[in-house]
């Protein structure tokens, strides 16, 4: 058997692809099990030699649409499976043992395995395992009488769940044929199922302890750090620096780490950041992609995680670096009514949530936790015993290998 970690985003160090192969590579390394790594055909060189990967898929995990106003979103889905099809076709040597894992994969790579699956003999096709990297596309709202419903976003916006019904059709085509689909989050799992009409797997989360879980309690000064690509205002990087700011008006044994893997995605919050950094040394700006090494040590220097997210974005939708701040024993601050707060209530309440998408929100959550700090630090403390239990690379690669029963919504 050989495992084919497939990911059409892994392109560097940014974002969370790059960790999260390192993560199941090495897993599957531990268990004598043979993988080869296909990234991005514009895979860094750096990443590529670190990761023995190969560049390979030509059709970028994020390239949405053509550009036409309309119908840029389905002509690029088009393009992107037709595509995909022919790359997977090139693996060549593959047989009935082998797994082809697409990690944090969409619908077009769904598409595109889907269409090369059914070109392949039954009695030598692969078994294909796709995971969604991201949430379904859908707005969750109270039905009347009960429940929920699930509202599709403007394709033009968000199409992920206009895709999936486009390739709802396919999957039927299969028979449920030798392709299993997962997602991290049990509620964004059945949405997925509803759209696909397919079975969905809830996989565990791949996040592990990476740091010493240090148990932070009666830890001073108190390190806030906001962490990642902060790629689009979904992320609340907008609000960070009137947060900041705010904070440090008011509480003068704080210090901020602010990061940030790509800087000239939102010029004006990153401009405020620096001003703000150059008159007050308690801020401290890591204005670029990390490495590995460099990843373990921004998170262990931190102790309170700040996710500003938007609580309608992340409703069905997890957060990597939400997911490590719990693995790794660090308080953290999400939007209520999301994935996020929910993963928080399993492990016993490590933060507190903020009602609102505005800064007065966020800061009255932050200072909430910041008044009862050791609290939490225990809380947090706590959840780290308890994650490896339930999450990690390798309950995740118990799953894609069958070895272990993964729920379906």
């Amino acid at each position: 058997m050989r495992v084919y970690y497939a990911d059409a985003g892994l392109i560097g160090n940014s974002g969370h692809h790059a960790d999260q192969c390192w993560a199941i590579v090495d897993e599957l390394g531990a268990r004598g099990i043979p993988v080869s790594v296909l990234g991005f055909a514009q895979l860094e060189p750096t990443v590529r030699g670190s990761l023995q990967a190969q560049s390979f898929f030509r059709w970028y995990r994020y390239a949405q649409s053509d550009g036409d106003p309309e119908r840029g979103w389905f002509n690029a889905f088009e393009r992107g499976a037709r595509t995909t099809r022919e790359d997977l076709a090139t693996l060549g040597e593959i047989g009935a043992d082998d797994v082809v894992f697409l990690a944090s994969a969409s619908a077009t790579q769904l598409m595109g395995a889907a269409l090369w699956l059914a070109d392949l003999a039954p009695a030598g096709a692969p078994q294909i395992v796709m995971h969604f990297g991201m949430d379904p596309g859908v707005d969750a709202q109270p039905a009347p009488g009960g429940g929920v419903r699930l509202l599709p976003r403007d394709p033009r916006i968000e199409a992920t769940a206009a895709l999936c019904r486009r390739v709802a059709p396919e999957l039927r085509k299969l028979g449920g044929r030798r392709l299993r689909v997962g997602y991290a989050c049990a509620n964004g799992a059945a949405a997925y199922r509803l759209l696909l009409d397919h079975p969905v797997e809830v996989v565990p989360l791949w996040e592990s302890a990476i740091t010493g879980c240090r148990n932070r309690v009666g830890k001073r000064p108190i390190v806030i750090g906001v962490l990642g690509h902060q790629r689009n205002p979904d992320k609340g990087y907008h609000l960070v620096p009137e947060i900041v700011a705010a904070l440090l008006r008011s509480d003068a044994d704080l210090r901020i780490v602010a990061h940030n893997g790509g800087p000239t995605d939102m010029p004006q919050a990153q401009e405020a950041m620096r001003e703000l950094a150059a008159r007050d040394l308690r801020i401290t700006l890591v204005e670029h992609a990390v490495d590995r090494a460099g990843w373990i040590a921004l998170l262990d220097s931190v102790d309170l995680v700040l996710c500003p997210y938007s609580p309608r974005r992340y409703q069905l939708l997890p957060s990597g670096i939400h997911s490590q701040a719990i693995a790794n024993a660090i308080p953290s601050v999400v939007p209520v009514g999301t994935a996020l707060a929910q993963l928080s209530d399993e492990f016993g309440g490590p933060g507190t949530t903020f009602m609102r998408n505005d800064a007065p929100s966020v800061l009255d959550a932050l200072r909430r936790v910041l008044d009862r700090y050791d609290h939490y630090a225990a809380i947090a403390a706590a959840a780290a015993a308890e994650w490896p239990s339930r999450f990690g690379p390798g309950k995740l690669v118990d799953s894609i290998l069958g070895t272990a029963g993964a729920r379906t919504s």
